[in-house]
């Protein structure tokens, strides 16, 4: 008989990339904290915390913490000067993921073009990878593409409440879908931002990374 867990505790992957992976996309997949890294980055690092806070409709003392937390997970880079902290985009050679999604995210934010309400498109996307269980059901996804949904249930080893949890988040994502004949697929391409993540969740199948 398998066993099944209730339990949703967070827990390290045996996938040295998926800690860093999973963190990251945590740390992104929060409004206000999208918001604050847009600032932060089209600012190219000449804009302090309080104006920073300013422009995303925050109290300091908020606006700090979520920077800090952006800057731990190599998301943006930290300058102090004159008393004053400044944040901006930067690489961390230390997170070479967030380095890439980093990256990618500049671009995004920075197309002429960009929609008003980016934050609500890309928000599904993100958390979509942003719990390690998430991630377990994407690469088994990825690697067995056309799963039927009953043997992705079973291969996860989570009860019935927990995978419809974390599978409806997918199914929400934009870029998962149920199928009419029971299987799950991947859509191709994926949505804005969604690329890089899709991305580096395949890299680390390929070759795993130590863990950050």
């Amino acid at each position: 008989m398998v066993a099944v867990e209730c339990g949703d505790m967070e827990r390290e992957s045996e996938n040295g990339l998926r800690p860093t992976l999973w963190r990251t996309a945590r740390a992104l997949a929060n409004a206000e904290r999208l918001a604050l890294l847009r600032a932060a980055v089209v600012s190219d690092g000449t804009t302090d915390v309080s104006r920073l806070a300013e422009a995303a409709g925050l109290a300091r003392s908020t606006a700090s913490g979520y920077l800090r937390m952006l800057n731990a997970r190599g998301l943006l880079a930290v300058d102090r000067r004159d008393g004053r902290v400044f944040y901006g985009p930067g690489t961390d050679r230390s997170l070479p993921v967030a380095a890439a999604i980093q990256q990618s995210f500049v671009r995004y934010v920075r197309k002429p073009d960009l929609p008003r309400d980016w934050i609500e498109r890309t928000l599904p996307s993100i958390r979509a990878f942003s719990h390690f269980r998430r991630l377990a059901l994407l690469e088994d996804l990825v690697r067995n593409p056309g799963l039927p949904q009953q043997d992705l249930a079973a291969r996860s080893r989570l009860c019935a409440p927990v995978f419809a949890l974390h599978f409806g988040t997918l199914l929400r994502s934009g870029f998962v879908r149920a199928e009419p004949d029971g299987s799950v697929s991947l859509l191709r391409p994926p949505p804005p931002f969604a690329t890089v993540l899709l991305a580096t969740l395949r890299k680390g199948l390929d070759s795993p990374s130590p863990a950050s």
